[in-house]
């Protein structure tokens, strides 16, 4: 087995790399093409004179390889980052999977969802199969890991920065009257809002002062 008759020289030629021997009886084993048989989609063999289909090697999880009769482990192609794989000897790109959305991985030939990782606070992917996560922009923010998408400030509270988890209240004599908004506003001359450090009230408006009475400064 792996060996097939060569007339010309009278002797005998081993079966090529990416191919092993068919199993056929020896009889038949007059030309490469009875003799020999690929290694299937997924395998390799890098040796001369294999015997059989035990002599083809899988390809590692993590990889891929299409084609039929390959000789080495460089046919094996990598998952690219943003996916992977922990199908062995796999025949197909589409066993590569994609890392989910409020995920990412710039691993190349990833062989599990472990390599999948979740984005931080403050930032977000809202798409399958990507290399990095997004930060929110000042205005918003994500209070969680594994975010596909940001929040809006609530009206009363900003986020000068990108990137954060928390957005902050307005503070005495400023006002947010929009959500998303990235920054507090100062009340206008005549108008004032409270100081709201404690509690649940937000200062998304400022009150015009009764009349007869103007802001202390």
């Amino acid at each position: 087995q792996g060996y097939f008759q060569n007339l010309l020289k009278q002797g005998c030629d081993s079966c090529p790399r990416g191919q092993v021997g068919s199993g056929v009886a020896v009889e038949f084993r007059v030309t490469k093409e009875q003799a020999c048989v690929n290694c299937v989609a997924g395998k390799y063999n890098p040796n001369t004179g294999a015997i059989d289909i035990s002599h083809c090697l899988p390809c590692n999880i993590g990889r891929y390889n299409e084609n039929e009769g390959s000789s080495g482990a460089e046919d094996c192609k990598p998952c690219l980052p943003g996916k992977y794989s922990g199908t062995p000897q796999s025949p197909s790109e589409s066993n590569c999977i994609e890392c989910g959305v409020g995920f990412f991985s710039t691993d190349v030939a990833a062989s599990s969802i472990q390599n999948c990782r979740s984005c931080p606070q403050g930032w977000y992917q809202g798409e399958d199969g990507m290399t990095a996560c997004m930060m929110c922009v000042p205005g918003q923010v994500t209070s969680a890991s594994e975010s596909k998408e940001c929040t809006k400030c609530a009206k009363g509270k900003v986020t000068k920065i990108a990137g954060l988890s928390v957005c902050m209240k307005c503070g005495q004599g400023k006002y947010a009257s929009s959500e998303g908004q990235p920054v507090c506003f100062e009340c206008m001359p005549g108008k004032y809002s409270m100081d709201v450090t404690s509690g649940d009230n937000l200062n998304t408006e400022c009150i015009p002062c009764p009349q007869g009475q103007s802001v202390s400064t």
